[in-house]
């Protein structure tokens, strides 16, 4: 440390800093070119076989629409079987009605309110019971 003072001009005086040289590109060897390629086709086969996963568990014949299938099949099976059973009662219902008198009987005074000549019909409301009429006030 000089005691002489500095001015402006002896530090712009300072020589620039030594230029770097621009570092060279590595070049490859072939084993390195042939790494990387595989591993660029290995992460291309996942990214496949990633998308065929996804494909296969919710496209619309994947493991969810397969499941949705078969539950709308186990419905439709059901309600066929209902339909079968009902198509068995009215077929043996018609049958009934076509040779036993007493089922056309049975059916008039059912649905239709008929009565046989000289029957009274006697027609019940229903009433309030015993117990609840003594309870009103």
């Amino acid at each position: 440390m000089t005691d002489e003072p500095t001015t402006p001009i002896d530090d712009a005086a300072e020589p620039p800093p030594p230029l770097r040289r621009r570092a060279r590109r590595r070049t490859e060897t072939g084993f390195e070119v042939r790494q990387r390629r595989r591993r660029v086709v290995s992460y291309v086969a996942l990214a496949v076989s990633a998308c065929f996963m996804v494909n296969a568990l919710v496209g619309e014949k994947g493991l969810l629409g397969t499941l949705k299938a078969r539950s709308d099949d186990n419905a439709a099976r059901a309600a066929l079987n209902d339909l079968r059973y009902e198509n068995a009662r009215l077929q043996e219902l018609a049958r009934r009605l076509r040779e036993d008198p007493s089922a056309i009987e049975e059916v008039a005074r059912r649905d239709l309110g008929l009565v046989r000549p000289g029957e009274t019909l006697v027609i019940l409301k229903d009433a309030t019971p015993a117990n609840a009429r003594d309870r009103q006030p």
